[in-house]
């Protein structure tokens, strides 16, 4: 191949696979040798309306939202969700996970999520020049090691970058604003997400112990209608 005329996402695959040929000939497993060539984790992400129905569930189905993120050595990561959308956001170690996702319409969406029973338990909020901050419920978000290798990461990069280049004015604001205030913004929704969390705990102990106490009330009558019961019949066959 001719490397003037190549482009530059073409020498950058040239490479990766020259890298591939020399850690084979090393004696490195195929498996091993891909994996080493990756300049990021890389994960799939998908998120989806935090509903316990099933019936309920199956009506939503459009609004799941599915894609891959590259992640740093900082734990900051990019992404394209739905292959229209760009995501920026931090990994929270093994406790949960804080992004927005960003498009053409002058808003952004904020998802802030942490670790409850293996899930991503989290909230999620519209951010918009117009119309300020609305809450709009939650979210379930999972993520999964993803089997992509190297050329799919060259592939997600050179999405990242048509994508960002197409934002407007007022997205790109936010999303630089986002990325120099991802630690507070961080702390402030993680808090807001704990306390909220908690609470919904709290409620379903109360509800759990209202219920056994109900049942513990239930218990006790239904002995005293049984002993009253037998006294009757004992009473009777003296009467006889």
């Amino acid at each position: 191949m001719n490397k003037n005329v190549m482009s530059k996402i073409d020498k950058k695959y040239v490479s990766k696979i020259k890298e591939l040929n020399k850690k084979l000939n090393m004696g490195y497993k195929y498996a091993e040798a891909m994996e080493e060539l990756k300049d990021h984790k890389i994960m799939d992400i998908s998120i989806s309306l935090d509903l316990t129905n099933d019936d309920e569930y199956t009506k939503y189905k459009e609004d799941y939202y599915r894609g891959t993120i590259l992640i740093n050595e900082d734990l900051t990561f990019e992404g394209v969700i739905n292959d229209e959308k760009y995501i920026t956001g931090k990994m929270l170690g093994n406790e949960g996970i804080t992004f927005a996702d960003f498009c053409n319409h002058t808003k952004a969406s904020h998802y802030c999520g942490i670790r409850q029973n293996d899930k991503l338990i989290g909230r999620h909020k519209i951010y918009s020049v117009s119309s300020g901050v609305t809450d709009k419920g939650g979210v379930v978000i999972k993520l999964a090691d993803s089997t992509k290798d190297f050329a799919d990461e060259i592939d997600l990069e050179t999405e990242i970058k048509q994508l960002k280049k197409y934002f407007d004015d007022d997205v790109k604001d936010m999303c630089v604003w986002f990325s120099t205030n991802i630690d507070s913004e961080t702390q402030r929704t993680f808090m807001t997400l704990r306390n909220e969390l908690n609470e919904r705990l709290v409620n379903v102990l109360s509800n759990r112990i209202s219920q056994e106490d109900l049942e513990e009330k239930v218990t006790k009558e239904e002995v005293k209608q049984l002993r009253l019961q037998r006294k009757l019949e004992k009473s009777k066959q003296t009467g006889k």
